[in-house]
């Protein structure tokens, strides 16, 4: 819309359709974005935007990205070693991204983000993407989507590929139909190669049908390969990716998280978990796990079980005060009660506290806090006030507050659940397992 590739600066630029939509087409390309198709520069609060209304037209006009292209950003199709930011005055003020281009595009298996498709290193530069805010976009009816994020479809770059300092609010993730095996969903990343760092999602609902054809026999790479992967932060976290600092708040207005799937791998952070993942998860992580040093006036990781206790007990983290009062026969999980309470588990604690993330599996996968499959490290993560329900009838899947089913040889260190953990089954078998910190370790 401004630029085909971008070599220089692109500040405080808008692409906005104006009696008539505004159509984008690519064809022979590989990449489409609404400002530009390649960044190798900068570009700086600058976005698509949507006329509030066309006049006595019932929809508003759109811009519109077609053709062949198979990466997609509604910013940027590819940020190769270049920058993207929310703002151009030089501080850490944002613009807020509050509208996705249609994609139109006829291309198989889409790398699709709100921001920028790819993000990538280039010329020895680092791709960045930081201090975006994303805000109030549905993206739903597709059925094409091999990569997808609320900032960009895949973080692919051992390099140098870093996102950081970057939100996602009051969005949604739909897909009824059209899964594959090997798709990848996130809040922030799809797929991530590269560096996550200090991003937040708040107040997001992901809704996807999912695949999981993978049995109790089946190798852990068959698992991978035969599952679709939805995640918080990211989708899924590859062999050289890295997860720091990435929380899932709430606005505290009624509002939930939701994260929910009938089939694969599902995870507050991430689905699978090749690489690296700390200091992640409930909004109190960094306060919980860092205490002060002495004389210096920072702070530093906890050390001891017993550090870590103290901090839990200054934040108020307590054990539930009333076990659940269980009603037998066709009450489902999510409508079960504490004793002496008139609120559902699935709605708050036993205190009365508000969940702030709902994690679902409705048919087939594993399911997890942090994430749902762990080959990789996990450290330094809290889960939080969250409700996670697994209904798969399966014997060879996890359930677990913060990881479902541990394949690692990582030693896994300070990790603290605070989630309801459920594994709901309509039959009468008994050797189905869930756990407060690992599902299933294998």
């Amino acid at each position: 819309g401004i630029a085909a590739e971008n070599y220089g600066s692109i500040n405080d630029c808008t692409v906005e359709p104006d009696g008539a939509d505004m159509r984008i087409s690519s064809q022979g390309a590989d990449a489409i974005g609404a400002v530009c198709a390649v960044n190798c520069g900068n570009v700086s609060g600058s976005r698509a935007v949507k006329p509030e209304s066309s006049g006595t037209s019932a929809m508003a006009w759109e811009v519109r990205l077609e053709g062949d292209a198979g990466i997609v950003g509604g910013i940027a199709g590819k940020n190769v070693g270049g920058r993207i930011v929310g703002s151009s005055m030089g501080d850490d003020s944002t613009v807020s991204v509050n509208y996705m281009p249609y994609v139109g595009s006829f291309s198989g298996n889409l790398t699709v983000g709100v921001v920028a498709g790819l993000n990538e290193s280039g010329s020895g530069h680092p791709g960045k993407i930081s201090h975006m805010t994303v805000s109030d976009i549905t993206m739903s009816g597709f059925g094409n989507y091999r990569y997808m994020g609320g900032i960009v479809g895949e973080n692919s770059d051992v390099l140098g590929a870093i996102v950081e300092a970057c939100t996602v609010r009051n969005t949604t993730i739909e897909q009824a139909s059209g899964s594959e095996a090997g798709n990848c969903y996130g809040g922030i990343a799809g797929n991530n190669r590269g560096e996550l760092n200090g991003c937040i999602i708040r107040d997001i609902t992901v809704d996807v049908q999912g695949v999981y054809t993978a049995t109790s026999t089946s190798t852990t790479a068959e698992k991978e390969r035969l599952s679709s992967h939805v995640g918080g932060i990211a989708g899924k976290n590859e062999e050289s990716g890295y997860i720091t600092g990435c929380l899932i708040e709430s606005a505290g207005n009624g509002k939930v998280n939701t994260i929910s799937t009938k089939n694969g791998m599902a995870g507050g952070v991430t689905g699978y978990n090749k690489g690296r993942i700390e200091l992640s998860g409930d909004a109190v992580t960094a306060a919980l796990m860092k205490t002060e040093t002495a004389g210096t006036g920072g702070k530093e990781k906890v050390r001891t079980v017993q550090a870590l206790i103290r901090e839990a007990v200054k934040q108020g983290v307590k054990k539930d005060a009333q076990y659940v009062s269980w009603q037998n026969g066709t009450v489902p999980l999510n409508s079960q009660r504490y004793d002496h309470s008139e609120g559902q588990v699935s709605e708050q604690n036993s205190d009365g506290t508000s969940r702030t993330l709902k994690l679902l599996m409705e048919t087939n996968g594993n399911l997890g806090g942090i994430t749902a499959y762990n080959v990789g490290s996990v450290d330094y993560c809290a889960s939080g006030n969250w409700y996670l329900n697994n209904q798969s009838e399966a014997i060879g899947v996890g359930t677990g507050g913060i990881i479902g089913m541990n394949e690692s040889d990582e030693n896994l260190s300070f990790l603290l659940n605070q989630a309801f953990v459920g594994r709901e089954l309509r039959n009468g078998d008994t050797n189905r397992f869930a756990g407060g910190i690992i599902g299933n370790q294998n």
